[in-house]
């Protein structure tokens, strides 16, 4: 599993940008799991570029999402968004 904190996206989608970021997340293979840490301004920009059409606005004090992307092949992705 690829695990990516908040911090670490942040400083990559400054060097690569989030286009290249995004490319990158889905060459670990099909059955990679690929977990990754983000915030209010960087996770709805990450969902979006995955495939996401479902609008996601996150308060800047909210901690309490996950949100899980499952790729298909034949259309866009299966997002579920989960409070814990």
């Amino acid at each position: 599993m690829l695990v990516l904190h908040r911090s670490v996206v942040g400083v990559l989608v400054g060097i690569i940008g989030l286009p290249d970021l995004i490319a990158r997340l889905r060459t670990p293979g099909r059955d990679a799991r690929v977990l990754v840490e983000g915030h209010s301004d960087t996770a709805p920009k990450i969902l979006t570029a995955q495939g996401s059409t479902q609008p996601v606005t996150i308060a800047s004090d909210e901690y309490d999402n996950l949100f899980i992307v499952m790729p298909r092949a034949a259309a866009g992705p299966t997002v579920l968004r989960l409070r814990y």
